[in-house]
This record gives structure tokens, C-alpha cells and sequence, in this order.
């Protein structure tokens, strides 16, 4: 999902490919916010690449 997120994808568009709902993408993108000690996406995008969970 970070992955997608970093490529701009909305959480829609993402429950689209996982066959989720968008509530439920939603969820995971705010624990993952919650676990990286973060404020938003954005910031989650950043920490990410910067902690090399996503390139």
C-alpha cells in the first residue's frame, strides 16, 4: 500500500486492486501512520523511503 500511495494512488483506487474497501485501506494507512510515529501520508511516504521500506 505504500508503494501505491508513493505513486499518488487514492485509497479507492487501491482497495480496487487489493479487493478491499477503501474504509479498510484507509485503516491500514492510519495504523502504518500510527506505528511510524507520523502526522500523514505524506510524512509516511517519506519516513518509509528514508527507513528503506519502500524504494
Amino acid at each position: 500500500m505504500l508503494r501505491w500511495t508513493a505513486q499518488g494512488k487514492t485509497s479507492l483506487e487501491i482497495g480496487q486492486i487489493l479487493s478491499l474497501s477503501d474504509h479498510t485501506v484507509n485503516a491500514y494507512m492510519t495504523n502504518a501512520i500510527r506505528k511510524l510515529d507520523c502526522v500523514n501520508r505524506t510524512q509516511l511516504v517519506a519516513k518509509a523511503i528514508r527507513m528503506k521500506i519502500i524504494s
